[in-house]
């Protein structure tokens, strides 16, 4: 969905938007930008569909790409990657399968 831009017009001209109308505009705007960066456990997930009937925060999608701590405890080790199957994935448990998940960059801190 495109950026909807409210129409303010000149000042007391009555030709911008009407409250209702610029409301619903600043509501799409933010829903759209929610459902495209969000926090979910630990990961800091991008998602590139956007369906407003069903933004699903709370489960993994295919195509989700994400990074974060592959081991939030000690903290030695940021991946990002892409979901490839979001079927009973568990992460970070399946961060190391290929067949769930595209490991795109390891860093390991040592210290």
């Amino acid at each position: 969905m495109p950026y909807n831009e409210i129409d303010l017009a000149a000042p007391n001209n009555g030709q911008g938007d009407g409250a209702r109308v610029g409301g619903s505009k600043i509501n799409e705007n933010f829903k759209e930008l929610f459902s495209r960066s969000f926090l979910r456990d630990q990961w800091v997930v991008s998602r590139w569909v956007y369906d407003p009937a069903d933004l699903g925060f709370n489960v993994w999608r295919d195509g989700d790409m994400l990074e974060g701590w592959a081991d939030p405890v000690e903290k030695t080790r940021w991946v990002r990657g892409i979901v490839l199957t979001a079927t009973a994935l568990s992460l970070p448990t399946d961060l190391d399968d290929a067949e769930k998940f595209l490991l795109l960059i390891d860093k390991q801190i040592v210290s």
